[in-house]
């Protein structure tokens, strides 16, 4: 079964904004040093699982670590008509998803 683009969740989806900063953006994390987001891509399937694949970098100065790719699966689904993606509520308009989360605030994608 396929899905034309545009008309669910299903896709590949890009990172493209982190509380309205364009990538790549640092943010503070909870052991006090940073963590840059060069990159994020979510894949959700039509069978309702997903792949997020992130590309981050620790630290910050002479003490920044080289970029790593940090792999997340799980599922996706819509409850009462709405979207979670794992136990985080999203929005999909169109071809613009949004993911607010505690950890990072408003993440937005657009579909590749």
């Amino acid at each position: 079964m396929t899905v034309p683009a545009g008309t669910g969740p299903v896709g590949t989806w890009e990172l493209v904004r982190v509380n309205g900063s364009a990538l790549p953006v640092t943010l503070s994390s909870r052991e006090g040093g940073t963590i840059e987001i060069l990159g994020e891509d979510i894949l959700l399937r039509l069978d309702q699982s997903y792949a997020m694949f992130t590309v981050e970098r620790f630290g910050s100065g002479a003490n920044t670590t080289a970029a790593d790719t940090v792999n997340n699966l799980g599922y996706w689904g819509v409850t009462g008509g709405d979207l979670l993606i794992g136990i985080t509520p999203a929005t999909q308009r169109g071809d613009t998803l949004m993911i607010r989360s505690n950890a990072r605030g408003l993440s937005v994608y657009a579909r590749r």
